[in-house]
C-alpha cells in the first residue's frame, strides 16, 4: 500500500538505475515502488536515423526488470519517451510488448490503468 511514508522514485531505465535497484535490500524495496522510464531510442547523428530499431531497444527490458527488481513486488513502467506511432516489427504496441514479456517472467508490472 502506498501512503505518505512510501517513496515512488522515478528512474531512467538505464544500466546504473537497474544496478541500484538490484543492490537494494529486500527491506528497503518494501518502502518504495519505482517508476522505470524507458529512455528514447538513441539517435545516430552520423547517419541521421535511429541507432537501433524499437525491437532492439526493448529487447532486454523484461529481463532487466526481473533481474533488478524481482517478482515479489510491483513497479511502474513508463514508455512516455517512445513515440506514439512506434510499433514493434510484428505490429504490436511497445507497451503491450514490454508488459506481456515482463508478465511472462512474473514481474508485477503496473501502469496508471492497473496491473497488466
Amino acid at each position: 500500500m502506498i501512503d505518505h511514508m512510501h517513496y515512488v522514485p522515478i528512474l531512467k531505465g538505464r544500466y546504473g538505475e537497474y544496478g541500484a535497484l538490484h543492490a537494494m535490500s529486500a527491506d528497503d524495496k518494501e518502502t518504495i515502488t519505482p517508476v522505470v522510464e524507458i529512455p528514447p531510442i538513441p539517435w545516430d547523428f552520423k547517419n541521421d536515423q535511429p541507432a537501433k530499431t524499437i525491437d532492439q531497444h526493448l529487447l532486454k527490458v523484461d529481463s532487466n526488470l526481473e533481474r533488478s527488481w524481482g517478482i515479489d513486488r510491483a513497479l511502474y513502467v513508463d514508455l512516455l519517451e517512445i513515440g506514439e506511432t512506434e510499433r514493434m516489427r510484428d505490429g504490436t504496441h511497445p507497451l503491450t510488448y514490454v508488459f506481456e514479456k515482463a508478465r511472462k517472467k512474473g514481474v508485477q508490472v503496473t501502469s496508471s490503468k492497473g496491473r497488466f
